[in-house]
């Protein structure tokens, strides 16, 4: 697996553009893409450390790490992320989720994917292997 330090190119997201990445487009209510697109805008810039996905999507990343520059942003973008009725495990409970996180306890279910367009400026290859 290859992995590559980068900064993340996510912002100005349409709302078409965000159904096309969920999995049921149909029944994302407007709060849900108003998060995501959130979401996405504080990311945008973000230097991270990714691995090509082994998900099978061919030309995704997964997040490793990111630069500790931009740990309030990686921070605010996974509280959004939390509130996902189906995905967030810390709904409503933001004391919980800043104290874990910044007791360094927070452990997400998944890994945040990119897609290869979402990943404009590669910085330098880490490892190809």
């Amino acid at each position: 697996m290859e992995t590559i330090n980068a900064v993340l190119r996510t912002a100005g997201k349409t709302r078409e553009q965000l159904k096309e990445q969920v999995v049921d487009p149909e029944t994302i209510t407007d709060a849900e893409l108003d998060n995501l697109q959130r979401y996405y805008d504080l990311l945008d810039g973000a230097r991270v450390l990714l691995m090509s996905s082994y998900m099978g999507k061919d030309g995704t990343y997964g997040l490793v790490d990111w630069h500790p520059d931009d740990d309030a942003k990686i921070k605010e973008a996974t509280w959004l992320i939390e509130q996902d009725e189906w995905y967030g495990t810390y709904i409503n409970q933001r004391d919980e989720f800043d104290r874990d996180w910044d007791a360094g306890h927070y452990s997400p279910d998944g890994i945040p994917t990119f897609r290869g367009s979402e990943v404009e400026e590669i910085v330098e290859e880490v490892r190809n292997g």
